[in-house]
């Protein structure tokens, strides 16, 4: 009976992180300060400045195909958002993701929104960016390059990183985040928190 109990607990785990399995812990460690987070986020984790790492390079190609690397954005913040159009939390985040993308926009804001499609043909997640009319670029799967570059920072889309001007993780929510909460972590990182 106690195996049958750990088992369902352990099945229940995995199915609340997200749509996929991925990789270990927060790999944040003991620099992370809950955030908060309500019911429509995953559980939030910001690092403070001066215990972020090192920087990352996330590079690919877009699904319209240009290049794209973020030494092309230096000085700015990137949200980084991995997504599958198989993914239904992933699904849920679009209209939110656009409608913070479109305020970064007229606000002339220093950030770069970029999604990374994962698991699926650039063919696929090409037609699911234009239906969902969604104007932010995203990068195609790499066979999970940019993904194993997140480390255990990456557990299952939807995930979303803040990396600061210097392209260090500022923040991260693993599953859904809504407007309030990234526009909350932009506004942190922008500030230099």
């Amino acid at each position: 009976m106690r195996r049958q109990l750990a088992a369902a607990a352990a099945c229940a785990a995995i199915a609340l992180t997200g749509c996929s399995n991925g990789g270990g812990g927060n790999g944040i460690g003991d620099a992370a300060n809950n955030a908060g987070g309500g019911s429509a986020n995953g559980p939030v984790v910001q690092v403070p400045p001066a215990k972020r790492g090192k920087p990352l390079t996330i590079s690919g190609t877009l699904l319209t195909g240009q290049p794209w690397s973020t030494s092309d954005v230096q000085g700015k913040i990137v949200v980084l958002n991995v997504w599958g159009s198989w993914c239904g939390p992933c699904q849920g985040e679009f209209a939110g993701l656009q409608k913070v993308w479109t305020g970064l926009q007229a606000a002339g804001k220093p950030v770069q929104l970029i999604g990374q499609d994962y698991k699926e043909d650039p063919a696929t997640a090409l037609a699911t960016v234009k239906q969902r009319g969604l104007t932010y670029p995203s990068l195609r799967d790499d066979n999970g390059k940019t993904v194993l570059s997140l480390g255990s920072n990456f557990v299952a889309p939807p995930t979303t990183i803040v990396l600061d001007t210097r392209h260090r993780i500022a923040a991260r929510v693993t599953g859904p985040v809504d407007v309030t909460t990234l526009n909350g972590l932009i506004s942190d990182t922008l500030a230099g928190k």
